[in-house]
């Protein structure tokens, strides 16, 4: 029995202790039938059909871009052309055409206004007015134009270019005649050598001439304190020699070579073709002399410095 019977059944009982009840009373005056229980038939449940809905495909419509804000471009005003120009510079020169070629009209000072007539092609030059009553040009990086150059008018009613003068020859200085020599001999700068030497101090000389050739016999004068000494050069007396053209001094004692404080030498050249002299020391020089070229002096400090002078080199030069 399944639970849908279950309320008919429940129905069928309940009418039946009903009718016994009725049937056990006193009086039994007319007999109540028995109900027939007649099932009401359930109603089928017969589903509509729903109808499927058709799809109908709503076509694409593009939305629209909307277009970029474009602004009302605002009218450029339009540049006027420059009617006059400040003078910027100090001072500006005023030309009679547009190049520094050209002859000077006057000059104006900075500051000055001037009314611009024209331009150059170039735009390099303005032409101004006026300037001591005349029309002229001026350099336009003189000039302090407010507004555009290129809208300038352009003038081709330039001046010709005139011709330069040809310069003043620069005239031409005598040569001057060189002086001769003051001496027969001069000392050759920067010939001399120099070098330690304690074991003996002395001084080489060497006479020669334009072509450095020796010379014999020139006379060579050593002077130190009061004290001289003359020697021949190339000179060969009493086993005495010396090479062409040169000669040789040992003027000075072991004593002297450390001496407490510098002294100087002199070296001149006093006479020439006098060979063989040789004059040790003597404390004044002898008469007759002659001022053959120029005196080198040179600084003796100690012998551990500079004990040796070689090639003290005399050129004769006249």
């Amino acid at each position: 029995m399944n639970r849908r019977q279950w309320p008919y059944l429940a129905l069928t009982l309940l009418m039946l202790v009903l009718a016994l009840s009725c049937g056990l009373g006193p009086s039994p005056k007319a007999q109540i039938p028995t109900p027939t229980f007649t099932k009401t038939p359930r109603p089928t449940f017969t589903p509509t059909p729903v109808a499927t809905p058709t799809f109908t495909p709503i076509p694409f419509t593009p939305t629209p871009t909307p277009e970029p804000f474009t602004p009302t471009p605002t009218p450029s005003p339009t540049p006027s052309v420059p009617q006059t120009a400040v003078v910027s510079a100090a001072k500006a020169n005023v030309r009679q055409g547009p190049g520094t070629v050209y002859p000077l009209i006057g000059q104006v000072s900075g500051g000055t206004q001037l009314e611009i007539r024209a331009r150059n092609e170039r735009g390099d030059w303005i032409k101004v007015c006026c300037v001591n009553g005349k029309e002229g040009w001026v350099a336009t990086s003189l000039l302090s134009i407010p507004g555009e150059i290129a809208l300038i008018n352009v003038t081709h009613e330039i001046p010709p270019t005139p011709t330069p003068r040809p310069p003043t020859p620069t005239p031409i200085p005598a040569p001057t005649p060189t002086p001769a020599p003051a001496y027969r001999y001069m000392y050759v700068q920067g010939s001399m050598q120099q070098a330690p030497n304690c074991g003996t101090v002395y001084f080489k000389v060497k006479v020669v001439d334009a072509a450095g050739n020796p010379i014999n016999g020139v006379v060579v004068e050593l002077n130190w304190f009061n004290n001289w000494s003359y020697m021949s050069t190339g000179i060969n007396v009493h086993g005495y020699y010396e090479p062409p053209g040169e000669v040789g001094f040992t003027p000075l004692g072991p004593e002297f070579y450390h001496p407490p404080s510098p002294f100087e030498f002199r070296i001149r050249l006093v006479a020439d073709n006098t060979p063989n002299v040789r004059i040790g020391l003597t404390n004044a020089p002898p008469p007759g002399l002659q001022d053959l070229s120029d005196t080198v002096v040179i600084r003796f400090e100690d012998c551990s410095k500079a004990g040796q002078f070689t090639n003290i080199t005399f050129k004769k030069v006249r």
